[in-house]
């Protein structure tokens, strides 16, 4: 059974958040007093914000758990504080990033650049094809005889940290080719999509500008907790950057809600909650109408590298939604489950995407799934499980 910490304890790991942040802004003024404007700094305060928020994330329930709190305008000066210290942060990531990404003023806020091979400092290694995919080469047109699957993703999916070529998504096509190619099909190709940062509004996005013009046979959605929670933080951008929503739902949605500009982030944020379920479900719905034309949907449930239980209350409101929807869902939330050490498949201790280890165990999880799920292996694959 799960044990909540007591009141005393909630405080002493409300203190101990309070602290951290309080540091992180403190780095915030010194920062350009002592050393260059560069990402290492923002790097630094984000391990700062991830290591005060694995204090508490252990016991979040779902939907806003207390560290959430502590950032809302609404709790006082603490939250207050953090959330300047976390426009901070916004502001600089955005004056760093233009070395991998371009913002290009439309509803995807910004996309990767093509034909990159740098060592990021945050990113890590990162590699990207001509059409700006985090991915190897692929033709525009699709070959004859190749089955296409197109993911969409966010960090996790794009294999942050871990080295070209051996993420989940590269180690299932080459699985794939190797069993599977051949019969049927010639070849398989997974075509990656995903963007450190994406929502489920991003993927709808994606599905209509980018993947479309690859003629995919399978959509493959990666949902982590953060692209469905994080959907608002899209919208927010928009709004603040003064980009065109492009559908008319989104528009709806803001005009309803009345999130505005000057009426800054979080009341912005606070205002656009309400409105979750409805956003999630029309990003799904649009996935599905882009793909309509003979192609298929499966959806992923991928984890980080932390505790099942986590997890569990994490997903619970996407599992729910899901149900509404008849496509298949490969759940992989107990992919780590029986890892005694999970500091030792993550980036870092304060950092839970999986490391090259972790990505192997996903993928090996994900292809027993897929395998012992007919629907999931006839969407992906074209043909039934043997």
């Amino acid at each position: 059974m799960t044990r909540f910490p007591s009141g005393d304890e909630r405080r002493r790991q409300a203190l101990a958040c309070i602290v951290t942040l309080l540091a992180a802004l403190g780095l915030v003024w010194i920062s350009p007093r002592v050393a260059s404007t560069g990402w290492e700094w923002t790097w630094e305060l984000q391990k700062l914000v991830r290591h005060a928020r694995s204090r508490v994330l252990n016991w979040q329930a779902e939907g806003t758990g207390y560290y959430e709190q502590l950032l809302d305008a609404s709790t006082g000066v603490p939250g207050a504080r953090a959330g300047a210290f976390l426009d901070a942060l916004r502001r600089r990531e955005e004056q760093a990033e233009p070395e991998i990404v371009d913002r290009r003023g439309k509803f995807l806020v910004y996309e990767l650049k093509p034909n990159l091979d740098v060592q990021h400092s945050r990113e890590g290694p990162l590699v990207t094809n001509e059409h700006g995919m985090a991915d190897g080469p692929y033709a525009l047109n699709k070959p004859a005889g190749t089955r296409r699957i197109a993911l969409f993703g966010d960090s996790v999916s794009r294999s942050m940290g871990v080295p070209v070529g051996r993420n989940y998504e590269a180690l299932l096509e080459e699985r794939l080719n190797a069993e599977r190619a051949g019969g049927r099909y010639q070849r398989f190709e997974i075509l990656n999509f995903s963007t450190s940062g994406y929502r489920v509004t991003q993927f709808a996005g994606v599905a209509s500008e980018k993947a479309r013009r690859f003629d995919p046979d399978v959509y493959m959605l990666a949902l982590t907790d953060l692209v469905f929670r994080g959907w608002s933080e899209h919208l927010w951008s928009l709004i603040h950057h003064g980009i065109d929503l492009e559908y008319e739902t989104l528009r709806g949605i803001v005009r309803r809600s009345g999130a505005a500009v000057e009426l800054g982030y979080r009341e912005s944020i606070r205002r656009l909650q309400p409105y979750r379920l409805e956003v999630n479900r029309w990003a799904l719905e649009h996935v599905r109408e882009t793909a309509s034309s003979g192609a298929s949907v499966v959806v992923l449930l991928v984890p980080t590298a932390d505790e099942r239980d986590v997890l569990e209350r994490r997903f619970f409101s996407t599992k729910r939604l899901l149900k509404e929807f008849d496509f298949p869902v490969v759940e992989l939330l107990d992919t780590f489950e029986r890892v005694p050490d999970l500091e030792a498949l993550r980036l870092a201790s304060w950092d839970n995407h999986p490391n090259t280890r972790g990505h192997i165990i996903l993928f090996e999880n994900l292809y027993r799934k897929l395998r012992a799920d007919p629907d999931a292996w006839r969407s992906v694959v074209g043909e039934d499980a043997n």
